[in-house]
C-alpha cells in the first residue's frame, strides 16, 4: 500500500496529523539510509523499507491519539490536549545543586542528545505515557529517530524484546526476520520506549527486567526510555539517567482544564473558583498532577461541585460517568446501559472486579480472561440477573472505565482499578480487610500496593491504623530500644545515635566498602571495550564474594574517596505512607555530608552495635560514619522517626482499639 493511501485512511479516521511530505522526508533521511549497503538483494531491500515506513505511519497513528477520562471515547489528539510537562533531574536533597530540567517541547530530543538512556519514575497520573507518546510523535516530526514504544504490560510470557518488535513491525502482507530486525537496530536511528514496568505481573518482572538490561547493553547505537512508577528493581539501572515529572504549576494546571473545552465556559468557571475562592487551597496539591486535573474538571463538568479528598475525587467521577450525559446528542441523552443496573448495584460489581484484577496482578485482559473475572465478580450477587457480555458492554461503552484496543481490554488507567479494588477491601469484604491490608503492607514487592494501601487509608483510617500502622510502629519501638543501649555508647554524639537506631530499627542492613577496584570498574562502565569491561567487573564482584549479591548497592564519591554503601531492602511502603500521611512523628536532622573516614582501609564494615565494630571505634568518626550511611540510604528526607512520638500514636491507637471494641456500641 503506497504511502498516500495510508495517509488518507489514517486521516479520515481523525488519527494523523503527518503529511506525505513529512513522511517522505523521513524515509529519505532515517530509512533510506539504513538499507545503503544493505549486502541483500535490493527486491528485499526495497521490500523492508516499505515494511518499516508502514509501520512508522502506524505507530505515528496510535501514539497521537490520548485516551482520557474527561473525552472517553470522543477521539482526541496529542496536539488537542497536551501542554509541556518538564523532566528534572533525580538528586537527593543532600546535592544543593540546582537540578538540570528539560521541558518536553519542540526541544525534548535535547534529552536524549545528552543521555542515551533515560529512566522515568513518578507516581500514578503524572503523565509518563504521554510522554513517551508525544516522543515518539516528536522523533518523526522533528526527524530525529524511528520510535518503536513497547508497552510492557503487552509483553507475552517467554516473548523476547526482538520478537515483540518483529510483530510490531511485520504488516499483513510483509515480514521482517529478527535477523534482520537486529541488523536496521545496529544501522539506524531508533529510539526503543519501554512504557509502563510497574505494570508488568510481580512473577514476570525479573525477567523482564533482564532483558531488558540485556537487550540495552547489546543496542550500543539505540537511545532507550523507561517508565515506570517507584520500583525497587529500577535500582539495578545505574548506567540510566534517572528523571522525574516536575508537578503541574497552577498555571500550567489550568492551561490544561482550558483545553478541555478549547478555553469554554465550564473552565473559566472552574478556574475563577480555584483562584478566588481560598477554601479551594486545600485542593493546591491535587493541581500538581494531571491525572487528577482531569478528574477536577470531570467532576465540575458533572456537577459544579469540588471535592477534596482523593477518595471523593474518584467517587464523584464514577457517579460523574454512570450519570454521563452525551453532549453532542441533547441534554436529555443518556447512555443505555444493558445491565439495567442502578448506580450502587454496578459499583458491587465494579470493586469486586477491580479486587479480582489486583489479585491477577494485571490491567490488561484478554476476551477469556476478562469474562472469567467478571463472571466471578457477577456470581457474588446472584440475586442480580445480568450476563457477563452485557457488563462488558457497559463498562466499554456507557460506564467506561475498561476500553478495548484490538482483541484486548484494559483499565482507562490503573488507578481506577486501584480505587475499586481499595472499595472492595474496606466496605464489601470487612471481615478479610486485616488479612488484605496486613499482607498487601508486607508484601515482598509492598510498594506495588501503595496506591491501594493509600486510598484505604482514607476509607477506613481506623482500620488502617489498628492493622497497618500500630504493628509498624510496635515494631519500631522494640527495636529502637534494643539498639546501641550498651553503656560504651554514653557520651556518643546523641544525633549520631538517634540515627543509628533509628536505622538498626527499620532492620536496614548497611554496609561501607572502600574497594581498590571501584576506579577501574567506574572507568570500565564508560569504556566502548567490551573486554575491558568484563575483566573490571570480574575483578570488582570478585573484590566483594563475601557480600550478599541480593544487597542494593550504592556507589558514593566523597571529595577524596570513594565507597559504596550497600544496604538491605527494606519495606518502605509503611514507612512511606507514614512519612506522607504522619509527617508530624518525624523529626529533621541536619546532616553535613563530609569524607567517610575509612580511607586507605581495603574493608567491608557493616553497621552494627557490636562495641568492636570498626566503625564504633572512634565517636568523631562515628559520627561522619554514620550520617553518611543515612545520607545514602535517605537521599530524600533528612528526618527521622522520633521516637517518643511513635510511643504516643501506639498508645492512641491501643485507646481506639479498645473504645471500638467496647460493647457501648452493641445493638
Amino acid at each position: 500500500m503506497s504511502i498516500p493511501v495510508i495517509l488518507a485512511e489514517l486521516t479520515k479516521a481523525g488519527a494523523v496529523k503527518l503529511t506525505e511530505e513529512t513522511v517522505k522526508t523521513f524515509i529519505e533521511t532515517k530509512i533510506k539510509p539504513i538499507f545503503i549497503d544493505w549486502g541483500k538483494e535490493e527486491s528485499r531491500s526495497i521490500e523492508l523499507e516499505e515494511c518499516l515506513s508502514e509501520y512508522l505511519i502506524r505507530c505515528y497513528a496510535k501514539n497521537s491519539i490520548m485516551t482520557t477520562i474527561v473525552f472517553g471515547r470522543i477521539q482526541k489528539t496529542i496536539e488537542d490536549l497536551y501542554i509541556p510537562l518538564t523532566l528534572e533531574e533525580y538528586k537527593s536533597e543532600k546535592d544543593k545543586s540546582e537540578k538540570d530540567e528539560w521541558v518536553i517541547n519542540e526541544a525534548c530530543y535535547e534529552l536524549l542528545d545528552s543521555y542515551n538512556k533515560v529512566l522515568i519514575i513518578d507516581m500514578a497520573g503524572m503523565g509518563k505515557s504521554t510522554i513517551v507518546k508525544y516522543f515518539a510523535c516528536q522523533g518523526v516530526d522533528l526527524d530525529k529517530g524511528i520510535p518503536i514504544v513497547i508497552e510492557l504490560r503487552r509483553l507475552e510470557k517467554n516473548q523476547t524484546i526482538l520478537e515483540y518488535i518483529q510483530k510490531q513491525i511485520n504488516s499483513y502482507d510483509k515480514n521482517i526476520e529478527i535477523a534482520e530486525i537486529v541488523a536496521i537496530l545496529k544501522k539506524g536511528d531508533f529510539v526503543v520506549f519501554f512504557d509502563g514496568y510497574d505494570e508488568i505481573a510481580n512473577e514476570n518482572k525479573s525477567d523482564v527486567l533482564d532483558a531488558i538490561q540485556d537487550f540495552t547493553s547489546k543496542a550500543n547505537n539505540t537511545k532507550i526510555i523507561i517508565t515506570s512508577r517507584e520500583e525497587d528493581d529500577l535500582n539495578s539501572l545505574g548506567e540510566f539517567k534517572c528523571v522525574n515529572i516536575k508537578s503541574l504549576t497552577n498555571e500550567e494546571a489550568y492551561k490544561l482544564i482550558k483545553k478541555y473545552d478549547n478555553d469554554g465556559e465550564i473552565s473559566k468557571k472552574l478556574i475563577k473558583r480555584l483562584e478566588e475562592d481560598s477554601s479551594m487551597d486545600i485542593l493546591n496539591e491535587f493541581l500538581k498532577n494531571p491525572l487528577l486535573v482531569s478528574l477536577l474538571y470531570k467532576t465540575f463538568e458533572y456537577k459544579e461541585e469540588i471535592p477534596y479528598k482523593k477518595i471523593d475525587f474518584y467517587e464523584q467521577v464514577y457517579a460523574a460517568l454512570f450519570n454521563d450525559h452525551d453532549k453532542t446528542k441533547g441534554s436529555g441523552y443518556v447512555h443505555e446501559k444493558k445491565t439495567k443496573l442502578d448506580k450502587y448495584q454496578f459499583e458491587l460489581i465494579l470493586r469486586a472486579f477491580g479486587f479480582l484484577c489486583l489479585k491477577v496482578d494485571k490491567v490488561e485482559y484478554s476476551s477469556q480472561l476478562i469474562h472469567q473475572l467478571l463472571s466471578q465478580a457477577i456470581d457474588r450477587f446472584v440475586w442480580l440477573k445480568i450476563g457477563v457480555d452485557d457488563f462488558i458492554y457497559d463498562i466499554t461503552h456507557a460506564v467506561p472505565f475498561i476500553q478495548k484496543d484490538g482483541t484486548e481490554y484494559k483499565w482507562v488507567h490503573k488507578s481506577f482499578m486501584e480505587y475499586f479494588a481499595s472499595c472492595f477491601i474496606c466496605y464489601d469484604n470487612k471481615e478479610s480487610e486485616e488479612k488484605y491490608l496486613k499482607t498487601m503492607a508486607s508484601s515482598e514487592n509492598a510498594m506495588k500496593f501503595y496506591n491501594v494501601l493509600d486510598f484505604c487509608y482514607d476509607m477506613d483510617i481506623l482500620g488502617f491504623r489498628k492493622y497497618v500502622i500500630l504493628p509498624y510502629v510496635e515494631e519500631y519501638i522494640k527495636e529502637y530500644r534494643k539498639h546501641f543501649a550498651h553503656e560504651y555508647f554514653n557520651g556518643f554524639d546523641i544525633q549520631a545515635l538517634n540515627i543509628a537506631k533509628h536505622i538498626s530499627a527499620l532492620k536496614i542492613e548497611v554496609y561501607v566498602i572502600n574497594n581498590i577496584y571501584i576506579d577501574q570498574y567506574i572507568a570500565s562502565k564508560k569504556s566502548k571495550n567490551s573486554k575491558e569491561m568484563n575483566l573490571a567487573k570480574r575483578m570488582f564482584e570478585k573484590s566483594r564474594e563475601s557480600f550478599d549479591q541480593n544487597k542494593r548497592i550504592k556507589m558514593v564519591h566523597t571529595n577524596q574517596d570513594k565507597f559504596i554503601y550497600a544496604y538491605e531492602d527494606f519495606n518502605s511502603v509503611v514507612y512511606k505512607l507514614i512519612s506522607v500521611r504522619l509527617p508530624e512523628l518525624f523529626e529533621e536532622i541536619y546532616v553535613d555530608f563530609k569524607n567517610t573516614p575509612l580511607k586507605g582501609r581495603d574493608i567491608e564494615v557493616r553497621l552494627t552495635d557490636d562495641i568492636d565494630n570498626p566503625i564504633n571505634e572512634n565517636k568523631a568518626e562515628f559520627k561522619i560514619i554514620v550520617e553518611n550511611m543515612f545520607c545514602a540510604v535517605f537521599e530524600h528526607s533528612y528526618a527521622i522517626l522520633d521516637y517518643s512520638k511513635c510511643k504516643k500514636l501506639k498508645e492512641e491507637i491501643v485507646m481506639e482499639s479498645q473504645y471500638t471494641s467496647n460493647d457501648i456500641f452493641d445493638l
